[in-house]
């Protein structure tokens, strides 16, 4: 014999009541909304993917469409760095070349001023000895003697020591040969009565 399902017969099974049957259903549509929940989150998700998706993709397009962009500017990066390399190697040939011209123009210059320096060593005008000399940069003419150096300077052995003659007043009426206009102007010729009278000599009768 079947056995009803609202536990009319006889038989083994117990009859279900109004609250089993609720609670029965309860979970039914429990279980149903928490798998509806569970479609529309996985739904919502792989919508979200899929706009993901088509988001990097157009991403990705973008960043190919600036490929000739990023490629140019490497280009002039490329050309601005061996620029920079061909100055930078211009500018440490144009430092090693002014090096060498100051070195030379330094030799040069040392070398003229031993050629001074032997110049007036030799000449007999010039103390090389003494502490303020400076090799003169008038070339063509020998440094101002100095004064304190000349008075103090020993008599010259090559004139045969002997001092320097000293200047005598002329006479009354001479001319000075050494003063401004006694080398170039003749003596004034004096007057007669200061002229000296020779005696007159009588002949014998």
């Amino acid at each position: 014999m079947g056995v009803s399902p609202w536990g009319h017969g006889s038989g083994n099974v117990l009859p279900m009541s109004t609250t089993s049957i609720v609670i029965l259903v309860v979970v039914i549509v429990v279980v149903l909304l928490l798998v509806g929940a569970a479609l529309a989150l996985a739904r919502r998700s792989r919508l979200k993917k899929d706009e993901r998706r088509g988001q990097a993709q157009e991403l990705r397009q973008q960043a190919g469409q600036q490929t000739p962009g990023v490629q140019d500017a490497l280009l002039r990066a490329d050309e601005a760095e061996a620029e920079a390399a061909r100055l930078r190697t211009r500018a440490d040939e144009a430092e090693a070349k002014a090096a060498r011209l100051r070195r030379e123009a330094a030799a040069e210059e040392a070398g003229q001023e031993d050629t001074v320096r032997e110049a007036d060593r030799l000449d007999p005008d010039v103390d090389h000895t003494a502490k303020a000399y400076e090799p003169s940069r008038e070339f063509g003419q020998a440094p101002p003697a100095d004064p304190a150096a000349e008075e103090q300077a020993p008599p010259d052995p090559l004139e045969g020591g002997s001092e320097r003659p000293t200047h005598t007043p002329p006479a009354p009426g001479a001319v000075d040969p050494a003063s401004p206009t006694g080398g170039s102007h003749r003596a004034q010729p004096q007057p007669e009565s200061q002229l000296p009278t020779e005696p007159r000599i009588t002949p014998e009768r």
